[in-house]
């Protein structure tokens, strides 16, 4: 029995050294972190709880001390009711607005509220920010009504994404793990069922384990640079289809009632909601754009360059909501309409998340828009 047993053993010591000299290698030549998301059975995803570390961010290349609060959410924890004389805004929207590439004090949340408390006056304002990487609007929608009411916010500035949140709220159109909604026969929501079951094993390794992080990262990566752009249409791409498939008109549709959905709750609590459309990348830069064109083929004939804005307006009037579209913000910031020229850059690599100037410009645009709304309240 043990001359039968001695090779298993030995290539499974074998084996185990070398995962250990693998950890040991990855922890002292990489910057592989663990995961700060987790995933959460009402919300569908929030940060650790109660976190305070330098987290580093392979965007900006830098590390970046990220705090986050008893509930999950980037910020420091602060009283649910607020200070008499205090204004309270939340921020709701995804990796745009966690910005985990900025710290508190860059992001569009922290610059606005220091624009605001910066206005002088009696009162002072508070910004809450409720972003989290790879949220939705159905998400955004339960983050709300779970967890940012209890604040009390005055104002709730919900970011509308269009770079991927059409895609990302509708099943039909991505089938990543999160929380979707759909209509019934009467148009009313329904949520889909939502399971966070994941293997016991799988969740300690991505707390312990910074090998299997890395080979994870090194995995998706790989699967992206053997993706060809110039033939792979994206889901986000049908943003701009003026004359979009069913699935897509529905992922609109759907879009549309989680935002009056919002809006009801909003306004019970006698707040306001304002609506934030944050372009992409290839709304921004002509060059992008036109490759997103040539990738749909024939699609591509009913796409149109600014078609993320006139949804984003429709429903807004729709629903009588204020909006403040950036599109034309970050277009002057960036007037020779291409991605190739690195001076003018307002996402990291041209394409990717907000730098540090897309989010001045952001707050800088949403302080004076909320300054209008509330000269004209």
């Amino acid at each position: 029995m043990l001359r039968l047993l001695r090779k298993p053993l030995l290539s499974l010591v074998v084996l185990l050294a070398l995962l250990l000299v693998g950890e040991v290698l990855v922890r002292a030549l990489t910057n592989t972190e663990p995961p700060i998301v987790m995933r959460d059975a009402t919300l569908g995803r929030r940060f650790l709880t109660s976190y305070d570390a330098e987290v580093y961010d392979e965007e900006s290349e830098r590390e970046v001390h990220v705090r986050t609060t008893r509930d999950g959410f980037r910020g420091p924890d602060r009283p649910y009711t607020p200070a008499p004389d205090t204004t309270r805004i939340a921020v709701l929207g995804d990796s745009m607005i966690a910005a985990l590439a900025m710290e508190e004090a860059e992001t569009l949340c922290g610059q606005l509220e220091a624009r605001l408390n910066g206005d002088g006056g009696d009162e002072s304002y508070e910004v809450l920010n409720f972003g989290v990487l790879g949220s939705s609007t159905a998400q955004e929608m339960l983050i709300y009504e779970q967890v940012a009411q209890r604040y009390e916010p005055d104002v709730v500035v919900l970011s509308f994404f269009s770079g991927n949140d059409l895609a990302d709220n509708h099943r039909g159109l991505t089938s990543n793990p999160r929380i979707y909604f759909d209509l019934d026969e009467e148009g009313l929501l329904v949520q889909e069922p939502y399971s966070v079951s994941r293997s016991q094993v799988s969740a300690w390794l991505n707390r312990n384990s910074r090998l299997y992080v890395w080979q994870k990262q090194v995995l998706r990566n790989n699967k992206i640079v053997k993706a060809d752009p110039a033939k792979t249409m994206r889901p986000a791409d049908w943003t701009f289809a003026s004359d979009p498939p069913p699935n897509v008109e529905r992922a609109w549709e759907i879009t549309a009632a989680l935002i009056a959905r919002l809006k009801v709750e909003v306004e019970a609590n006698g707040a306001r909601l304002v609506l934030l459309h944050v372009p992409g990348s290839k709304q921004i830069c002509g060059d992008l754009y036109d490759a997103v064109v040539a990738r749909a083929g024939e699609a591509g004939a009913s796409f149109e360059r600014d078609n993320p804005d006139t949804r984003a307006t429709e429903i807004a009037e729709a629903l009588e909501l204020p909006l403040l579209s950036l599109t034309p913000v970050l277009r002057a910031a960036a007037p020779s309409d291409s991605a190739a020229v690195q001076e003018e850059w307002l996402y990291y690599g041209g394409t990717m998340h907000w730098n540090e100037r897309a989010n001045a410009l952001a707050a800088e645009a949403l302080h004076a828009f909320l300054g209008e709304l509330q000269r004209g309240a």
